[in-house]
C-alpha cells in the first residue's frame, strides 16, 4: 500500500503546461496509471497471492528492461516491486506447506 500511495502522490506532481483545459487531467491520470495498476494487482494478490506475486514480478521486470538506460530508477522503482512479488508467492509457498502439513 505504502507503494501505491507513493505511486499515487507522484501523480498530482504534474505541473500545468497549459496545452488546453483538459490537458491536466489527463496529465494526472496518466500519471496515477502506475498506481491503478499496481492496485489492481494488489487487489489480485489478496485474493491469489500466487497470481499476484507473478503479476508485481512481471510488472518489475517489465520497468527495468524499460527503464535499461537508468539503473537508479529500476532499482527504486522496480526492486520493491520485485519484493512485493517474491513475498506474495513465498506466502503461498508457506501457505500450502502448511495445509499439506510439512
Amino acid at each position: 500500500l505504502v507503494l501505491i500511495a507513493v505511486f499515487a502522490a507522484f501523480a498530482f506532481d504534474t505541473g500545468l503546461n497549459g496545452s488546453g483545459p483538459g490537458a491536466p487531467a489527463t496529465d494526472v491520470f496518466m500519471n496515477a496509471l502506475p498506481a491503478l495498476i499496481c492496485a489492481g494487482a494488489l487487489l489480485v494478490a489478496w485474493r491469489r497471492e500466487n497470481v499476484g506475486g507473478l503479476l508485481f514480478s512481471a510488472l518489475a521486470i517489465g520497468y527495468i528492461l524499460f527503464t535499461r538506460q537508468r539503473p537508479d530508477w529500476s532499482m527504486v522503482i522496480g526492486g520493491p516491486l520485485l519484493l512485493i512479488g517474491a513475498l506474495f508467492l513465498a506466502s503461498e509457498r508457506m501457505r500450502r506447506r502448511a495445509r499439506s502439513g510439512r
